[in-house]
């Protein structure tokens, strides 16, 4: 097992980065400072059930959510006058404050899952990645792809099966996919992914 100060000097510049990406980099700051001293606090006990990175990463994850609750917590009590009521007529009160938090948490979940995809999107040939960023993140039909990049519908429909069938193969090299509290889809990057 690395020892804390091996753990450190390699995955806090992309925890940091992680985190900076979901909180700002003032806050990531912060944030990844108590991750790292509880990594320092749990090494002993870690028992490698997965890989030290994605460990990090799924601690670095739920600290960016908890944080995000804070910040949802510290706009209800902003919202809540002296005397316990609503500063205000805010739409569903508290409860649409709770909801909202936990909509901040599945919004941090999908963007990472996103980040991550559009990361392993970034490796496919060309030809391949073409075709799949007009059609899934543009949302063109195979005809507008066909017309964009100068082929037939055929061989767009083609292009796209086979970017899809080497993305669905390089996702499973690189991330780890599991399901979350809630049982929803959700992906961390693989230790197998490290360079």
């Amino acid at each position: 097992m690395p020892s804390f100060a091996e753990v450190h000097a390699t995955h806090h510049a992309e925890i940091l980065r992680f985190l900076s990406r979901r909180l700002g980099e003032q806050e990531a700051q912060d944030v990844a400072q108590d991750v790292f001293l509880k990594v320092a606090r749990a090494l002993p006990e870690f028992r490698g059930e997965s890989g030290v990175r994605t460990w990090l990463f799924r601690m670095a994850r739920n600290a960016a959510i908890d944080r995000l609750r804070q910040r949802e917590a510290r706009r209800e009590e902003e919202l809540v006058s002296p005397q316990g009521d609503l500063a205000g007529e805010a739409p569903g009160g508290a409860g649409a404050l709770e909801r909202d938090g936990d909509s901040n948490e599945r919004r941090l979940i999908r963007e990472e899952m996103r980040s991550c995809i559009r990361g392993r999107v970034e490796t496919l040939p060309e030809p391949y990645r073409a075709v799949l960023r007009l059609s899934e993140g543009e949302g063109l039909s195979d005809a507008e792809i066909a017309s964009a990049v100068g082929t037939s519908v055929g061989n767009v429909k083609i292009r796209l099966h086979r970017a899809r069938a080497r993305l669905r193969e390089d996702l499973q090299c690189h991330c780890e996919l599991y399901r979350d509290e809630r049982n929803e889809l959700a992906c961390e990057p693989s230790d197998v992914a490290k360079s």
